[in-house]
């Protein structure tokens, strides 16, 4: 039997949609035998397959659950080795044979190949440092790839389809898409033909080709939408003041763009920019006027000193503590995308990209570029941006008017202007802290001469303490012959005394 050819793959597809639908193993193994060959049976034994498995659906029904808990108990209870019962062995083939049929089955992908083949011509893979970043998609013979910008970082290649690895630089970024458009030097590349089909609709199958891997196979779960911003997050709690304007902090995120910039709790915020601050609401209401990325400057009151700090604004989707333990849950080993909100049109399906993944085609069971994985936002949530979306920026990428030093101007003008502003905050600070040093070495000198004469002067008290204790010595010495002496003297005066009266 022959593989399906794309004509059929259509109605292989719905036959597939439909037994999904149905729950139904039987219409799960009509649909493989006819279209792989690698199962192929003979008629007898499909029929006999098929009897099995209504045989052990008719069986699952009417088990008895107090019989099959006593079988159990008696297998346990049993010194012979262990042998799965009739009723395990039966769930455990159920179960085997739902994963077969599933849509991640070897068989059901191996459909796919033939369907992504064109587009997989034109699928590059970019690196950094030896490491994957993310699939591009080659939309000009002579070297212009685009991708996903916000996965690139460092020396960027671009390994071809032939296998050839070239240098890449960045040609353009579209911030709103989140598109950045590489440029290679080679020639006579494999364009990527877009569809002209509308954007997918909820239930229809889509395929992403992977370099030298199977196909990633997946359903539209949701129809092309907006994707709102995240919101932007300092990290901190907060408390208005009841006698003036103003907003306290109470407690600070750790490593949080608060933390990092080095507010203090009870640090009194107010202003944002120009932007009185005189509650609560009022803050809430002026963050959410910036996206996740910009830069603000924070008027803080710290006691009785006003202070200016400046800070870049995090995403509360990636940064808060809650969202954090949620992205992990989500994420399932896997990362997520560093930008997974925030776009203009994007529709949602369910196939197992990782972030890597993303940069790269989707196309429909026709193989039909109808769009570019933008994002993988959960465990089963991944973004495509539709080709009506990206045909307008592709354009524009093109003009070369969006090359990184005209899109990023007001950044890097801020960065310019923050850096001057540090400039003349320092001020002669270097040649006060040249003088400093002179003075500080002066002082060092004076200090070591100071601590000679200290110990000159030690050793002399040295000698002056050992002279006044010899001196002790030789006074206490002298007040004894003294006193025996005064001792003699008067004894010799008594006796004088006697003999003067002659009487003893």
């Amino acid at each position: 039997m022959a593989k399906a050819t794309s004509p059929d793959n259509r109605m292989i597809f719905n036959l597939y949609n439909s037994s999904l639908r149905a729950n139904s193993i039987f219409s799960l193994l009509i649909l493989i035998a006819i279209t792989s060959s690698s199962i192929c049976v003979p008629t007898s034994s499909f029929a006999a397959l098929v009897q099995d498995s209504d045989s052990q659906d008719l069986g699952e029904q009417d088990e008895d659950p107090a019989e099959e808990d006593e079988a159990e108990e008696q297998e346990d209870d049993s010194d012979e080795p262990y042998q799965l019962s009739p009723n395990r062995r039966r769930r455990s083939q159920s179960k085997r044979n739902v994963e077969q049929y599933s849509k991640r089955a070897n068989n059901f992908v191996a459909l796919f190949q033939p369907v992504v083949e064109s587009a997989s011509k034109s699928v590059v893979q970019i690196y950094s440092g030896g490491r994957q970043l993310a699939l591009g998609l080659i939309v000009d013979s002579d070297g212009l790839i685009l991708t996903k910008a916000s996965e690139l970082k460092g020396e960027l290649k671009c390994q071809l389809p032939n296998g050839k690895l070239l240098p890449a630089e960045v040609y353009g970024i579209h911030a709103q898409s989140d598109l950045a458009m590489l440029r290679v030097k080679a020639a006579s590349l494999n364009v990527v033909q877009f569809a002209t089909d509308p954007a997918p609709q909820i239930g229809q199958w889509v395929a992403s080709p992977l370099p030298d891997n199977d196909p990633l196979v997946g359903i539209v779960s949701v129809n092309t939408r907006e994707i709102p911003p995240s919101t932007p997050f300092i990290g901190i709690s907060m408390t208005d003041l009841e006698d003036r304007d103003g907003v306290r902090i109470t407690f600070i995120v750790s490593k949080s763009p608060a933390d990092e910039a080095g507010l203090w709790v009870n640090d009194v915020i107010t202003r944002i920019d120009s932007t009185d601050t005189t509650d609560i609401e009022s803050l809430r209401e002026t963050l959410g006027q910036y996206d996740p990325g910009e830069r603000i400057t924070l008027t803080i009151m710290r006691g009785d000193t006003e202070k200016k700090i400046k800070l870049t604004l995090a995403e509360k989707d990636k940064a808060s503590p809650q969202n954090q333990r949620s992205n992990q849950q989500n994420s399932m080993g896997s990362k997520l995308s560093r930008r997974r909100k925030a776009f203009p049109d994007a529709f949602q399906h369910d196939s197992m990209l990782t972030a890597r993944n993303c940069g790269g085609p989707v196309v429909n069971i026709d193989g039909k570029v109808i769009g570019i994985n933008i994002a993988r936002a959960g465990r089963v949530a991944n973004y495509s941006l539709p080709v009506s979306t990206i045909e307008p920026i592709l354009a524009e990428l093109k003009t070369g008017n969006l090359a990184p030093e005209i899109v990023n101007k007001e950044a890097i003008s801020k960065i310019d202007l923050e850096l001057e502003e540090l400039a003349e905050r320092l001020g002669n600070i270097p040649n006060r802290v040249a003088e400093m040093e002179r003075k500080l070495e002066a002082e060092q000198i004076r200090r070591d001469e100071l601590s000679q004469i200290m110990n000159d002067l030690k050793e002399r008290l040295k000698r002056q303490d050992e002279q006044l204790a010899r001196q002790r010595k030789t006074l206490s010495g002298l007040n004894g012959e003294l006193k025996q002496a005064e001792q003699v003297r008067k004894r010799l005066n008594e006796d004088r005394k006697l003999l003067s009266t002659g009487r003893r």
